[in-house]
């Protein structure tokens, strides 16, 4: 151990000394390069001493305590070494460590500095995914286009024309250098139009070297491009963009250090921006107004200005409004065919259809007859029609008006239940049979059938919008539990889904459809909030408490819904900014372990320190050593914050900027400029 930590120190003495014996051939350059040099010539005399009498300290200390002769000169050799490099490498080392704490301390307040979120509007129907978003700025969604017949999207609006956004020649009006760019990133299968405007603005500036694009890694570009294309943009280490094993080593270690925690921030604020885009998806589907910032600060005290990461509304709330949309539609269309009815009993009071069904019913069922409702209209029916003073004759046809009172009092028996209450209802199909044979004439009778009819297939015929619709006792639905309400409609089978949404979006009035759209897009917020939410669950927590949602545990979530109803519920656009989210989350967590810090230079001092902690002032020695590692340790930190907090396009674009490449673009444009005046 002695002789090749000698020898890894002589090495290192050695290439210093090669580097430092270069001299200048002029004047000036010799006397600058003496001026120079004058300190540390001084600090290598110094050095030299040093280690000499360190070296014959403890040569002979180990001769005392029963070491050979060679041994200990080994070992007073090694010791004078350390000792010689220590001194001299102590200034270097120095500079180094402040220059690169300084560094770490710099990119501790980049990633601490707050972030400018833009504004936005709860529908992005119109905006293709992944568009950014102008910092500080409001979102405008363009206008919807009216279709000749149009389909309800997820959110209730018009059905708009495919986006055609990416699929054609790149965009006009671009200068050379962002041409240069666009097409790079068409190359890589990137869209040009839906990148992140800090990934456009990096790879127009690195665009200005001929041959600088090429020598990007196109993966890491990828990676990153996905991740500041997000509406809050996901940052991430050099090493989980470039997926390098030596950096992500590093990080992996310095995250461990106190110089480490701009690396640690970096991946709270990741974690933070993953879910931000998914609270900021459930508001917008929610129909919430308002900007990306917190809700509430870290006090709890609430923003000033509204947030679409607020909170929705909790599940028992949902199926209230849900339920409350469906009554009121349901009670509008009642309310109408009532009125059309009484118009009808007002305006065609003698028209008649035939019994023939009711009477076939009575027939299978002679109970029926015998029942005092129907028993005391057929008699009542068949006196009226019998001759004076003759014998009552058997009902062939009767009034419409006759027969709709008879199936509003079957109707109301019906709800009672019992066999009563089910024969009730057949005698009101049998009249709802009989009814279908109104006359040609009878218009006002034709157009009320119709909107009962319609009334009844929406209300009775579809299984989940009865469910819905049905009569509550004591507040509580008997068939839809309210808090259950989004599971039934969510997981259960995606037409009963689509009829509830026609229920609540179309028809009616425009203030049914406005309870339906408002209940809608509850439903849509907490298909957003069971995947954000169910990720949180028993999830693991980062240094500040905030619980780590991995892309695993989204993805299980949202594989829990099934397709077609996430797709029927947000929309398809809303669920592939869902995807990129998570894929956005699982971008920025590299495979495999974690490793752990090589133990080689740490096991050589404490060799060192058993050796020498023999000998009296031995603990000089090792302390030096130590000294020097930390110091060279805290350099390495600093160098691998430096590095962490700085993604390889932005250090592409950095040195593209100041390069040659930018100066002779500098020079070509001074050139292509208006002459001076003479």
């Amino acid at each position: 151990a002695g002789e090749a930590f000698a020898g890894e120190a002589s090495d290192t003495i050695g290439s210093v000394e090669r580097v430092m014996q270069y001299e200048p051939k002029t004047k000036a350059g010799k006397a600058a390069s003496e001026a120079v040099s004058a300190p540390f010539t001084w600090l290598a005399k110094k050095a030299d001493v040093i280690g000499e009498k360190v070296s014959d300290f403890v040569r002979e200390g180990a001769e005392k305590v029963g070491f050979e002769e060679p041994t200990a000169a080994k070992i007073g050799a090694g010791a004078g070494t350390v000792a010689n490099t220590a001194v001299q490498a102590a200034p270097a080392l120095v500079t180094k460590g402040a220059s690169m704490l300084k560094g770490a301390a710099a990119a501790r307040e980049t990633a601490a500095a707050p972030r400018i979120t833009p504004t936005l509007e709860p529908e992005p129907t119109t905006q293709p995914i992944g568009q950014p978003q102008p910092q500080g700025a409001a979102s405008t969604p363009a206008a919807p286009t009216p279709q000749p017949a149009p389909q309800l999207t997820a959110s209730g609006a018009p059905r708009q024309p495919p986006s055609t956004v990416g699929a054609g020649p790149l965009p006009q009006k671009l200068t050379p250098q962002e041409a240069k760019a666009a097409e790079y990133a068409r190359g890589l299968g990137l869209d040009w139009s839906r990148l992140g405007a800090g990934t456009r603005k990096a790879l127009t500036t690195i665009a200005q070297d001929a041959t600088a694009l090429e020598r990007l890694n196109p993966a890491a570009v990828k990676r990153q491009a996905l991740l500041d294309s997000q509406r809050v943009p996901v940052p991430a280490t050099r090493g989980q963009l470039t997926r390098d094993p030596a950096e992500l080593r590093r990080e992996a270690i310095v995250s461990r250090t106190e110089a480490g925690q701009p690396i640690r921030d970096t991946d709270v604020a990741a974690n933070r921006a993953v879910q931000a885009n998914l609270e900021a998806l459930r508001g917008r589907a929610a129909g919430l107004k308002g900007g990306l910032h917190d809700p509430v600060n870290e006090e709890g005290v609430p923003a000033a200005t509204p947030s679409i990461r607020a909170p929705t509304k909790l599940p028992s709330q949902v199926g209230q409004s849900t339920r409350a949309a469906v009554l009121e539609k349901a009670k509008w269309s009642k309310k109408a065919y009532d009125a059309l009815f009484k118009r009808a009993r007002e305006t065609e009071p003698n028209a008649r259809a035939s019994l023939q069904s009711v009477t076939d019913l009575l027939t299978e069922n002679p109970e029926i007859q015998h029942l005092g409702w129907v028993e005391n209209w057929l008699n009542k029916g068949a006196r009226v029609k019998a001759p004076e003073g003759g014998k009552p004759v058997a009902m062939t046809d009767a009034t419409l008006k006759e027969l709709s009172d008879l199936r509003s009092t079957a109707t109301n028996i019906s709800k009672t239940g019992g066999k009563e209450g089910y024969y009730a209802g057949q005698v009101a199909r049998a009249i709802d049979k009989a009814m279908e044979s109104v006359p040609a004439g009878a218009k006002a009778w034709k157009t009320a059938l119709d909107a009962y009819k319609k009334h009844q297939r929406e209300f009775s015929d579809q299984d989940t919008v009865s469910a819905l619709a049905s009569e509550t006792k004591g507040g509580i639905n008997p068939k839809i539990p309210l808090q259950r309400t989004w599971d039934r409609l969510a997981k259960g089978p995606v037409e009963n889904l689509r009829q509830v949404k026609r229920t609540m979006l179309t028809g009616g009035t425009p203030k049914t459809r406005e309870i339906g759209r408002r209940a809608w897009r509850d439903l849509r917020g907490e298909t957003v909030n069971r995947i954000l939410e169910g990720a949180r669950k028993l999830a693991a927590t980062d240094e500040k408490d905030n619980p780590i949602v991995t892309a695993r545990a989204l993805e299980r979530e949202m594989n829990s819904i099934p397709r077609e109803n996430l797709e029927e519920l947000i929309g398809k656009a809303n669920v592939r900014e869902l995807k990129g989210v998570i894929q956005a989350a699982r971008s920025r967590t590299p495979p495999g372990s974690r490793t752990t810090e090589s133990g080689t230079v740490p096991n050589m001092l404490i060799m060192a320190e058993k050796i020498l902690g023999h000998f009296p002032g031995g603990q000089v020695v090792v302390g030096a050593a130590k000294k020097v590692k930390e110091l060279h340790e805290m350099g390495k930190a600093g160098e691998t914050v430096r590095r962490a907090t700085t993604s390889p396009l932005d250090e592409a674009a950095q040195k593209a900027s100041t390069g040659p490449a930018k100066r002779a673009q500098q020079y070509r444009d001074l050139e292509s400029g208006p002459s001076l005046p003479p």
